[in-house]
């Protein structure tokens, strides 16, 4: 019965010392985000506030931006901030802001993205006709 015991207080301690380190690790991640946020809204303060009028795009897929909202820019900005296992790291990632167009590409856990890599998705059909006429003619299928 002992050994019982013995076993379920190591579990438990075990169990209490991750759950503190993964809020150590959460804290760390926070701190390096806000410090990274302070930056970004210090250098760009018309692009990154809550009433921004600029378009946000990451990747997700081999040859087209992804369009997201300034929230989901945000989330993949504190991501930026977690390396290998979560660990807190200072914010890795590349970002672009063309402000004739008002579009903001950023690309998380890459430094120096080649930007000309992906083009927007009307550009991108435009670049291969066949599979815009692909894609027309199962649109007009439905």
């Amino acid at each position: 019965m002992a050994i019982y015991i013995l076993i379920f207080s190591m579990l438990a301690i075990v169990g209490i010392l991750t759950y503190l380190l993964q809020a150590g690790q959460e804290q760390g991640v926070q701190k390096f985000h806000t410090e990274n946020m302070q930056v970004l809204t210090h250098k760009y303060p018309e692009v990154f506030n809550p009433g921004t009028e600029y378009s946000f795009y990451t990747t997700g897929h081999p040859y087209v931006w992804v369009s997201i909202n300034y929230q989901d820019a945000l989330k993949h900005l504190v991501n930026a901030c977690r390396g290998h296992k979560g660990i807190p790291i200072a914010a890795v990632y590349s970002l672009k802001i063309d402000e004739d167009r008002k579009h903001v590409y950023l690309v998380c856990g890459i430094d120096n993205f080649n930007f000309s890599k992906l083009m927007h998705y009307d550009e991108w059909l435009l670049s291969n006709s066949e599979i815009a006429k692909n894609i027309a003619a199962y649109k007009n299928l439905k």
